[in-house]
């Protein structure tokens, strides 16, 4: 119950908060059995041993432990997600520090649709295309999930199908996300990215699916929560104005449309791939600040 106080109470701070700066956050609700997917014990009534939990209350439950737990346990959450059931702790420990080799090096990174990255370094990352892959699936079972009766069992069990679908494409775009990270902060001390409004972006219909497909964001904060945990990485934004249009090579404009996947400079004679140029542009602005 302690904790149930504290979320609605934070439930209102950021209610009142939205009202203070203009936005449009709803007023707080009573939450619904099936929307309430998770609770708290924050100080006592459960204990861990080896693979058992015993929580108060329930009672003792045999879990996957994934991982030892480091440094004194505070606080446990059980939450439910699409009919699985996680234990959350909480542990007070020493700030971790990841320990990433010290190269020296720096590059610029270019994200996009046809590619997922592209490094300074003339380095093509794949994208992987998580939710068209899935589409057909999603689409197939939406549709059925329309057909059938509300409140029936079959509803019930094809609206579960959909949300593991959901969570499957989720989970990939993470994996990816941590994957390029772990890789850029493994090679590079430094590692500049363009300072994206993703919000704005999403914002054309012609591509705001392919854009929340790449997960951009999840691989940009991926990144600097990494990059804080090390004492010798550094993550930097710049601005993304005219990246692909400056020639990397003589800083000469050469307009390109969206569709021109390369990049050829009829001032200096540079001819690269267009998210390559755009890379090295990136990592030079990147390395002015720096200076």
């Amino acid at each position: 119950m302690q904790d149930v106080s504290r979320r609605v109470e934070r439930a209102f701070q950021n209610f009142f908060r939205g009202i203070r700066e203009g936005e449009n956050i709803g007023y707080p609700r009573f939450a619904k059995f099936h929307r309430y997917n998770s609770f708290t014990y924050p100080q006592s009534g459960f204990s861990l041993h080896g693979n058992r939990l015993q929580v108060s209350k329930i009672g003792n439950i045999k879990i996957k432990l994934h991982r030892p737990l480091e440094g004194e346990i505070k606080q446990l959450t059980i939450v439910r997600k699409n009919d699985k059931y996680y234990a959350c702790f909480c542990c007070e420990v020493d700030a971790p520090r990841r320990r990433f080799p010290i190269t020296g090096k720096a590059v610029g990174i270019d994200v996009g649709i046809t590619n997922y990255v592209a490094t300074s370094d003339h380095e093509l990352i794949p994208s992987i295309h998580a939710y068209r892959e899935n589409l057909k699936q999603l689409k197939r079972l939406q549709r059925k999930l329309d057909k059938q009766k509300k409140g029936s069992k079959r509803r019930k069990k094809t609206a579960k199908a959909i949300a593991r679908l959901h969570e499957k494409i989720a989970n990939t775009r993470r994996d990816m996300a941590y994957k390029t990270a772990n890789k850029l902060l493994s090679e590079y001390d430094i590692v500049v990215h363009e300072d994206l409004k993703i919000r704005n972006m999403v914002r054309n219909p012609n591509l705001a699916l392919s854009i929340q497909d790449m997960g951009w964001g999840i691989l940009f904060s991926t990144l600097s929560a990494m990059a804080q945990t090390s004492a010798t990485k550094k993550v930097i934004k710049v601005d993304p104005r005219n990246t692909s249009q400056l020639c990397s090579r003589c800083n000469e404009m050469v307009k390109k449309e969206l569709r021109e996947r390369s990049h050829s400079c009829s001032t200096c004679g540079l001819e690269v791939d267009r998210d390559i140029n755009a890379s090295i542009n990136i990592l030079n602005r990147g390395l002015k600040l720096v200076a």
